[in-house]
């Protein structure tokens, strides 16, 4: 299982949920943020079950680490890291516009200044 305890120097387990995953033949640890709540198993083996809440905060552990696997398999990605730059940037998520819209959503961006009547129509209608 990917879901791990960690263990402090005296011996306690942390009270904080960890996860492991591989990518490309690199062993990645985190810690997940989610603290371990409830009653662990008596065995304190990830294939027991424990308590509700344990269950509950083992559940969002991994909603969490399934999350962080997704988001590094796409740093991976030159087209992920050009989207995260341009969301940086301008502070909104890339959007697909269909070819007939294109002069209505060309028309809507934001400028300082307004536009000249003849550069709008000129870059409006290219044809």
């Amino acid at each position: 299982m990917p879901l791990e305890f960690r263990r402090q120097r005296d011996g306690r387990i942390r009270d904080i949920w960890f996860g492991a995953f591989e990518i490309s033949g690199k062993r990645y640890g985190i810690n997940l943020g989610v603290k371990i709540v409830g009653t662990p198993p008596a065995s304190l083996s990830l294939k027991d079950e424990g308590d509700m809440e344990y269950e509950k905060s083992r559940v969002a552990a991994l909603a969490k680490l399934e999350h962080f696997i997704e988001e590094a398999r796409k740093k991976n990605h030159t087209e992920h890291l050009v989207e995260k730059l341009y969301e940086i940037k301008t502070g909104e998520v890339i959007k697909s516009v269909k070819l007939g819209a294109l002069a209505e959503e060309w028309a809507k961006i934001a400028r300082r200044r307004q536009v000249d009547d003849r550069y709008a129509s000129t870059n409006a209608n290219p044809h």
